[in-house]
């Protein structure tokens, strides 16, 4: 029995610090088909899942993300023996292990493995019908039983387990299991790849103690992103089925002869996919080109054996040919079927074309490998164009212009040549095109050859044009908020035209292929706008002149002052404009408010707009600060408290009782009294607070007449204020 002794965690440094990467990212799953149809399966394929359930349940099946730097997938599908929160750890342990179900009833993976000890098997299955005939899937297996348990009864198990028809396998209703070595039959196991046996398939996780006990060289590969000891390279899973037909899939992974030590597999998100057994492309033999010519060019459809597949089997492949070209008038006969021999990649089908005297214009033929009929048909199709023989390339000129002294470039159009194309001017030159310096205009002839030996030549006099010259002047004026002026550039010559000019010798700008005449150039920032370089279609030539563009913008200073005391509205911010165009429009984002001065503010911040009158505009925000924990309050009776003159205490439901209302701010809490006309204390209220029911006098058997009533506020900085009012009593 294996030692389940855990050693203790250590850490030297953190994660990223040491090894510049992040973890791997863990979810536990909550919808399961959801983790199928939108993480697994690929979204453009016409696959049919169904029937989707975990082995066990979900509590070790999840997603997984940020996975590139661990497994070298970035994410999807994780199922484990252990615990989902112990994967995405930096390795530091030796033995992580996390106890799940205990023995587990898995026929289909004891026969696998040959063992009746099964113990944690988790994982998925479903039904799916597949529309083409390779099915695959990428996945990475990862365990802490490496290195030590290498060769070992404790060799947990995984598998792909498929059944459905012309799937016979000696395995659980008659399933094989998927989970392959590249190029091998043997199935994808602790004991079959490692650090001993198919090493190019292994990756080495190990911390030091075990590559020590192991006599593995110390070479973590993802030990700060994952806490498994070792795990495969991204392997895929293929199987050959029957479009249309239904199949089952069993994923699942265990823990062999003990519940100890944890194990995984990851699936790669979108990964899982039907393809066709084959391809097809077209091409013109030699060429990297789709249209062949009568009397000249060649045609090939090429069949391609899907990579998948691998060689070893004999395909035959039947397709259907359409297209507007008519087989044995425009080429001749081809079959509707090919053989890829067991030893090939690929199958060629040479198309010959039957050269004709008719103008039947652009043809095709068209050749389409297609799936079964199912409901969702996929199919791979290739074109290959015919085009009657070219006796006319479309040869000539474009009318030229240059500059005395200026070397130029220039060369034909050549509109209908089958390249490559060979080029003879009178020059002497066999270039596609040539380049001269001229002082006078002179006469130029190219014969043009294509691929099929049509032949065509031109001739042109190259023109001598003015070198264009361009003066560019002005005062303008700038600021923000307006919509910027337009300096308009009349250019001279041929178009296009292109500029250089920098603003304020700052990094030049460059505009080009301009077509317009003339041109608006945007002055949408101050400062002295230099034009640098200038040229025509054809010539360089000489610009001068330079343009100012005044800035408008105008200053704002300001005063702000802070309220009395904490939580009063008596702050202030005080504008001082200068520059700028009278009058000036003052916006603080409050209605009413469009003044320099803004007054009753509690502490905060304040946004202000200014336009001037020339539509140049200032932002600014003005932070008005609290008051100092001892500053004296004062207290604006009229804005903080409201006194009642008079109340008529007759119960008709009118104005029956008397009390205080005090604006909570400034004011903390307040309380009452009431004295007759000599003094003599009639009631005497209780302290009314924010949030506290309101204190009322009723007024009592007290006769008509005049009253006082003297209120007592408390401040918020703990100083008191009292204020007095007659009250008149009517009956």
């Amino acid at each position: 029995m294996k030692n389940k002794l855990l050693l203790l965690s250590f850490l030297l440094f953190s994660v990223e610090a040491l090894f510049g990467q992040t973890p791997i990212q863990l979810d536990p799953a909550e919808n399961l088909e959801e983790l199928i149809l939108e993480d697994f399966l690929k979204q453009d394929d016409c696959i049919e899942v169904f029937n989707i359930k975990p082995i066990s349940d979900l509590t070790a099946i999840g997603a997984f993300s940020n996975g590139t730097d661990a497994i070298f997938m970035e994410e999807g599908i994780v199922f484990s023996t252990g615990n989902l929160e112990n994967i995405g750890k930096q390795n530091s342990s030796t033995n992580t292990t996390g106890l799940l179900y205990g023995r587990a009833d898995a026929p289909y993976l004891r026969q696998a493995v040959r063992t009746p000890a099964i113990f944690d098997a988790v994982g998925i299955e479903f039904d799916f019908t597949p529309t083409q005939r390779i099915i695959s899937f990428r996945y990475v297996f990862a365990s802490e039983e490496y290195c030590e348990y290498v060769g070992s009864e404790f060799n947990d198990a995984f598998g792909f387990f498929i059944s459905g028809p012309g799937i016979e396998g000696n395995g659980f209703d008659n399933s094989i299991n998927i989970a392959k070595i590249p190029d091998s039959e043997e199935i994808v196991s602790i004991n079959n790849i490692n650090h001993l046996r198919n090493t190019g398939f292994f990756i080495n996780n190990l911390i030091e103690q075990d590559a020590i006990a192991c006599e593995i060289e110390y070479n973590p590969e993802s030990i700060s992103t994952i806490e498994f000891d070792g795990f495969t390279k991204r392997l895929q899973a293929i199987v050959e089925v029957i479009p249309c037909e239904t199949y089952h899939l069993r994923l699942v992974v265990a823990d062999v002869s003990d519940d100890a030590l944890d194990s995984a597999v990851f699936l790669e998100g979108k990964s899982f996919e039907s393809s066709g057994i084959a391809s097809v492309d077209a091409r013109v033999r030699g060429r990297d080109d789709q249209t062949v010519y009568e009397d000249c060019l060649e045609g090939e459809f090429i069949f391609r054996r899907n990579r998948l597949t691998g060689r070893g089997t004999e395909i035959i492949l039947n397709y259907t040919i359409q297209g507007t070209a008519t087989m044995g008038e425009d080429y001749e006969f081809i079959t509707d079927s090919v053989l890829i021999s067991e030893n090939s990649f690929n199958e060629v089908l040479p198309i010959v074309v039957i050269p004709d005297t008719l103008d039947e214009g652009r043809e095709f033929i068209e050749i389409i490998i297609e799936s079964i009929n199912c409901d969702c048909i996929t199919r791979d199709t290739a074109v290959l164009f015919i085009e009657d023989s070219k006796e006319d390339i479309g040869l000539r000129f474009e009318e030229t212009f240059v500059c005395v002294g200026q070397e130029f470039t220039f060369g034909p159009i050549v509109e209908t040549g089958i390249p490559p194309l060979t080029y003879s001017w009178s020059t002497g030159d066999t270039t596609e095109t040539i380049t001269d310096e001229l002082l006078m205009p002179q006469t130029y002839q190219v014969t043009v050859s294509d691929f099929c030996g049509a032949t065509d030549s031109a001739t042109i006099e190259v023109q001598i044009q003015d070198i264009p010259a361009l003066t560019i002047e002005g005062d303008f004026d700038w600021c923000k908020g307006r919509n910027p002026q337009e300096l308009l550039i009349n250019f001279p010559g041929q178009a296009p035209w292109s500029f250089h000019f920098s603003i304020d010798e700052a990094d030049p700008i460059l505009l080009e292929n301009i077509t317009e005449n003339p041109f608006p150039l945007s002055l949408d920032q101050a400062g002295t706008y230099q034009f640098i370089g200038f040229n025509d279609e054809y010539c360089v030539g000489t610009i001068q002149g330079e343009v100012v563009v005044d800035n408008l913008e105008f200053d704002l200073a300001y005063q702000s002052f802070p309220p009395s005391c904490a939580n009063a509205n008596d702050g202030r911010i005080v504008l001082d404009i200068s520059g700028g165009v009278a009058p000036f429009g003052i916006d603080w984002g409050m209605e009413n408010e469009s003044e320099t001065v803004l007054s009753g503010l509690l502490a905060g911040n304040y946004g202000v707009i200014i336009t001037d009158n020339l539509g140049c505009v200032l932002r600014d925000s003005i932070e008005v600060i609290e008051a100092q924990p001892d500053a004296n309050c004062v207290l604006d009776i009229a804005k903080n408290i409201y006194i009642s003159t008079a109340f008529s205490p007759n119960d008709d439901g009118i104005n029956d009782r008397f009390t205080v209302y005090p604006k909570y701010g400034l004011i903390k809490n307040a309380s009452f009294q009431i004295f007759n006309r000599w003094g003599g204390l009639v009631f005497q209220s209780d302290v009314i607070n924010e949030g506290g029911a309101p204190v009322f006098w009723d007024g009592g058997i007290s006769q008509v007449g005049v009253y006082v009533c003297l209120v007592k506020l408390e401040l918020v900085n703990g100083s008191f204020e009292y204020v007095g009012q007659d009250v008149v009593v009517v009956r």
